[in-house]
């Protein structure tokens, strides 16, 4: 019984990402209808399996969705849209991570194990290559570039600093939220806001080079200390020439992946998230068989279906969930409500609103709430116009705000495996993070307030 309901739960998500990709194409809305009531009832099945604070937000999610259509009076049409807000996210959930699946073989571990050993021998080199390296691969691999990065880094001398080894990798994740077009954070902006990956990108590569700067300055001390001159003496090992091939292999593919993403979005109409999942179902399978390492992808899909997919349970149930209140909350015209709450602040709308949106998401990120709740609410319930702003500026202002609280939540995936990796007190990886989360703060409100507008 219990391994046919498990069967069901995992069947139901891949149906609602099928149904999202069948009414994304044809446009028919009774699979609206059936996707939400599809929703709906994952969210019952899964939260059986919940415990502690994902449960209660969720709970409480669900249960203030539910009175406050109940009080409206809200159609089965209201109920199902509410359903079907995040529907997005979880269609990346379920195929995004396959373009993940080429760069895991283990060739690709190996040489990039050699390149850490034989060549950035710094910790300024160390420190910035990692976060440049984790940067690419998150963007493929999502939090599973952690546990990839960090088996390949702790070959490293400079990797016995575990403030350097958790920040360069907590960090480059940051970066990675800004930009990857597969990650929730764009796919929400590009369905709730109405915008092209494509045009948010040139503004977000700032930003996210701007993580690396900062963190390098943050941690200036840290990175030029008496061992780092015995990391420098110590004797370099030459490339192995057959890693030369491995390493054009490796930068092709994520060159092409993220070029034929990009041309896609230019020549055809179809949603950011449609034109991902297609483009993760046809190239990695291509590039495997022409690579030769089909079995490695079969291994890879069938490891992404009975472990990865089922492991999320948690996360689809909150982000699920959190689309379902910010759905209900849409219907009450409460954005309205706090923009005239914010206008009565004798500053300018926009900054007041960047301020306030900012503290709101990185501050209870830090006390444990993940920022999918408040980023869904606060895009699909605040129009853009309504506080004197584009809807660039509200989406790099909650893709900043989403980079930067994750590494001083608690409650991240990222600071959890780091923490199970090393055995080490999850809060301890948080800290390391506030002065950094700080000083990025400042820059993304400059860089909106100044460039952007």
């Amino acid at each position: 019984m219990l391994a046919r309901l498990g069967a069901l739960e995992k069947g139901l998500i891949l149906a609602i990402a099928f149904l999202y990709l069948l009414h994304a194409l044809t446009g028919i809305e009774y699979l609206n209808l059936l996707m939400g009531i599809m929703v709906l009832v994952t969210i019952s099945l899964y939260m059986r399996k919940l415990k502690g604070l994902p449960l209660l937000l969720s709970l409480l999610f669900m249960l203030s969705g539910v009175g406050i259509f109940v009080v409206n009076g809200a159609s089965f049409t209201e109920w199902t849209a509410a359903a079907n807000v995040n529907v997005t996210l979880v269609t990346l959930f379920v195929f995004a991570p396959l373009f993940g699946i080429p760069i895991r073989a283990a060739r690709y571990s190996e040489s990039l194990k050699q390149l850490y050993q034989s060549r950035f021998r710094s910790r300024l080199a160390f420190f910035s290559v990692v976060q440049v390296m984790t940067q690419l691969i998150a963007i493929f691999v999502n939090v599973g570039s952690i546990s990839i990065m960090y088996n390949l880094i702790t070959v490293h001398p400079a990797a016995r600093n575990l403030r350097l080894l958790s920040t360069a990798l907590n960090r480059g994740f940051s970066g990675a939220m800004l930009w990857s077009p597969y990650f929730a954070g764009m796919a929400l902006m590009t369905s709730q806001l109405g915008l092209s990956w494509s045009t948010i990108l040139p503004w977000m590569l700032f930003l996210a080079a701007a993580t690396i700067v900062v963190s390098v300055l943050v941690e200036w001390k840290l990175l030029f200390t008496k061992e780092e001159a015995s990391i420098e003496q110590e004797e370099k090992q030459p490339i192995q020439k057959n890693y030369r091939n491995t390493y054009i292999s490796l930068a092709l593919y994520l060159l092409l992946t993220i070029s034929i993403v990009l041309l896609l979005e230019q020549s055809i109409s179809y949603p950011m998230v449609v034109i991902i999942c297609f483009s993760a179902i046809v190239f990695p399978f291509m590039w495997s068989a022409l690579v030769r390492e089909l079995s490695n992808f079969k291994q890879g899909v069938k490891n992404h279906l009975t472990v990865t997919l089922p492991s999320m349970q948690k996360e689809i149930t909150l982000f699920l969930s959190a689309g379902f209140i910010s759905g209900a909350i849409k219907t009450m015209n409460l954005g309205t409500g706090l923009v005239e709450l914010l206008a009565m602040i004798n500053l300018p709308l926009s900054f007041t609103f960047s301020i306030a949106t900012m503290l709101l998401i990185v501050i209870t990120a830090a006390l444990g709430l993940h920022p999918i709740v408040l980023v869904t609410i606060i895009a699909s319930t605040i129009s853009p116009e309504s506080v004197g702003v584009s809807p660039y500026f509200v989406a790099i202002l909650l893709l900043g705000s989403w980079s930067i609280s994750n590494p001083i939540s608690p409650v991240s995936a990222v600071n959890n495996i780091l923490a199970s990796l090393t055995h080490k007190d999850v809060f301890q990886f948080s800290r390391y993070n506030y002065r950094f989360t700080f000083f990025m703060g400042f820059i993304i409100i400059g860089y909106l307030l100044l460039i952007v507008r």
